[in-house]
């Protein structure tokens, strides 16, 4: 049990299914497991209204660089 999910040995079993059929350059992701990093990373961000520093705000613009989709969130919220 993670943060309200429970991992059962289906989810195993659909996990060793997902490698077999996954190209080799391809990590495959349990639906579970995305939904509780998605959830991990919203909940981690900042807020409307949240007050940051220059320093802070240049720190998170080059971070947002670094990723492939920087305007939206996990779930596809902007």
């Amino acid at each position: 049990v993670a943060k309200g999910v429970t991992f059962a040995a289906s989810d195993a079993r659909e996990l060793l299914t997902l490698l077999a059929d996954a190209p080799a350059d391809l990590t495959p992701r349990l639906p579970k497991l995305h939904t509780l990093f998605a959830t991990k990373a919203c909940r981690s961000a900042v807020m409307v209204g949240t007050a940051l520093d220059k320093p802070k705000m240049a720190a998170l613009l080059a971070r947002l660089a670094d990723l492939n989709q920087p305007w939206n969130c996990p779930h596809g919220r902007p």
